[in-house]
């Protein structure tokens, strides 16, 4: 849903061999200079695969930053514009259900019933998973965190993290860009935030792909109610 007629937010789609390859992205800013920034990155992620389809996640958001930096003059000069993208973007091997991701700024969620004893224990000391669990839900919703830096230009700039995760079947996975949680609304005219979020795709994890996004739309548009929507919103769900 973008705020204007073009977009900031953008995703990108493949399927490589027995991998399926999915990349949720929110520029900086909206309307024209966004959807400028993303162009540069769907072109940028397209040159990537040509070059090396066989990449792992860290490595293709590591070539894409350095090909944004190189592409807007990035040099990290002061009054330098400071143009970039978050990012989240999973690799998951169709054959035995191991996910790759690599997150800059942005998370991924993973939807899963009761998770084992065997798995939780398996993550205790794991600083980038994190899991809520409301007492009223079967069901639990697993975080994996991004690193704290943007594709593109940045104070501290290390390289991109990746996280192996394996999936079940039936997991729901959720990525998506700031838009929906910034909304303004609500009877406080307050943003709806991470938490009202996560309970809400908690709330859809009965229903059909297809219906989980009309629901999500009419939650989105009922918390609006008369303000403006602020930002370009893009959600993305799979089910495993």
């Amino acid at each position: 849903m973008p705020r204007n007629i073009v977009s900031g937010d953008f995703y990108w789609f493949k399927i490589i061999e027995n991998k399926t390859v999915i990349v949720t992205a929110d520029c900086t800013g909206h309307g024209v200079p966004g959807a400028f920034v993303s162009l540069l990155g769907i072109s940028f992620l397209n040159e990537i695969f040509a070059e090396n389809s066989a990449l792992a996640s860290d490595k293709i958001v590591n070539k894409l930053r350095d090909k944004i930096k190189i592409s807007l003059k990035q040099k990290g000069a002061e009054g330098e514009q400071k143009d970039g993208m978050d990012i989240s973007i999973y690799i998951i091997n169709n054959t035995d259900l191991q996910m790759q991701y690599t997150g800059a700024q942005n998370p991924v969620y993973i939807v899963r019933k009761n998770p084992s004893t065997e798995f939780l224990k398996s993550i205790e000391n794991n600083k980038k998973i994190r899991i809520y669990a409301p007492n009223n839900s079967d069901y639990s919703l697993i975080e994996l965190k991004p690193d704290r830096m943007p594709v593109g230009i940045h104070l501290l700039e290390n390289e991109f993290s990746r996280q192996d995760f394996q999936l079940l079947k039936n997991d729901l996975i959720y990525s998506f860009s700031d838009g929906y949680a910034d909304q303004f609304g609500g009877e406080k005219n307050e943003k709806l935030m991470s938490q009202r979020f996560k309970n809400i795709l908690l709330s859809l994890v009965e229903h059909k792909i297809d219906d989980q996004k009309k629901i999500l739309h009419q939650e989105f548009e009922s918390w609006k109610g008369y303000n403006s929507q602020l930002d370009d919103i893009l959600v993305i769900g799979l089910k495993v």
